[in-house]
């Protein structure tokens, strides 16, 4: 009876010592997640099949590159994630407020503990004359650092910059740049403006 426990123990010693060794041939890849989604649909288990879709799009969403989306002046600071009125055009007086609207994209999603997940990205800013010259800048002008126990991928950036010196008519742009503190991706988009 002895000899069995132990040739018994053999195997699942092994097997433990693989785990082990080697988990990430046994964590799951986008491909195989999609495909178990797939089997679960053919079986009508839609929530399933939903669970692990959203398991391989965060896979895929922290691979691909760092976006910076719908860049545009607002009129007011946004009120939430898509909840905000354009401004009708780039003029601006001078020492009128800027509110600048984002959607960052693709930044990480890093998993900390089960169903908790952290996402931590910096923001820099520039004024630019039309040909590219620096006139102004701030890096980390944003440090946005967010625990979440839901892998949000609706966040915004909403800039509020003021002209403590009132700007020279003439032509700007700014220079909008996001750093992914976990991967290093980054992104930048410029928007161009007029002082009036």
């Amino acid at each position: 009876m002895n000899k069995n426990i132990r040739l018994i123990n053999v195997p699942l010693i092994f097997l433990l010592i693989l785990i082990f060794i080697s988990p990430v041939s046994w964590a799951a890849t986008e491909e195989s997640l999609i495909e178990e989604a797939l089997f679960h649909l053919e079986q009508q288990n839609y929530q399933m099949a939903e669970n692990l879709l959203e398991k391989a799009l965060l896979l895929i969403w922290n691979k691909a590159p760092l976006e910076l989306n719908n860049l545009t002046f607002t009129e007011d600071e946004a009120g939430g994630y898509g909840l905000y009125l354009d401004r009708d055009n780039n003029h601006f007086k001078s020492g009128e407020t800027f509110f600048i609207y984002a959607e960052p994209k693709n930044y990480t999603i890093k998993e900390i503990d089960e169903e908790l997940y952290e996402i931590n990205f910096k923001e820099d800013i520039y004024i630019l004359d039309m040909e590219g010259e620096i006139l102004w800048g701030k890096k980390e002008y944003l440090d946005f650092h967010l625990i979440s126990h839901s892998p949000n991928k609706e966040v915004l950036i909403t800039n509020y910059i003021t002209q403590d010196s009132p700007f020279p008519e003439g032509e700007y742009q700014f220079l909008i740049v996001i750093k992914d503190v976990f991967s290093q991706k980054t992104a930048e988009e410029t928007i161009s403006f007029v002082i009036d």
